[in-house]
């Protein structure tokens, strides 16, 4: 489900000149929230991950971010997903890298097969391969 689709902001300011050459449509980001920043408490910021090598992008944008702290700061990161959704390299830097943050969803009846309880007493509701780890946690 789709939640927010915007530009990188400040991208000049980080290494997104070092990341441009390997980044692509639909390339994974990851989202990091940054809750004592001094400019923005709600800040998260975005980085390109490839092996070893993690560069910061940059940040989502402010008044942009709180729902996806949140979500973060709550430890449901296996329940989002974000992704770069465009890129211009003509345009002003804070419009050249935009991306898009979605909400992993359940999938619908029969998408899924249900698991047999191993107690006994029917089955067990399908759970998403995506949100296991964090149904985990709780």
């Amino acid at each position: 489900m789709y939640l927010l689709s915007c530009p990188v902001h400040g991208r000049q300011y980080w290494q997104a000149d070092d990341a441009w050459p390997e980044l692509s449509i639909g390339k994974q980001l990851l989202m990091v929230p940054e809750g004592d920043n001094p400019e923005d408490p709600w800040a998260v910021a975005l980085y390109y991950c490839e092996g070893d090598k993690r560069l910061k992008l940059g940040y989502i944008p402010a008044g942009k971010n709180r729902t996806v702290f949140t979500l973060l700061s709550m430890g449901w990161s296996e329940a989002v997903s974000c992704t770069v959704s465009r890129l211009d390299p003509t345009a002003e830097p804070d419009s050249q890298i935009h991306f898009t943050v979605s909400i992993l969803r359940y999938p619908s009846e029969g998408e899924q097969e249900a698991e047999e309880n191993p107690e006994g007493g029917g089955v067990i509701d399908p759970v998403p391969k995506s949100l296991e780890a964090v149904k985990n946690k709780y």
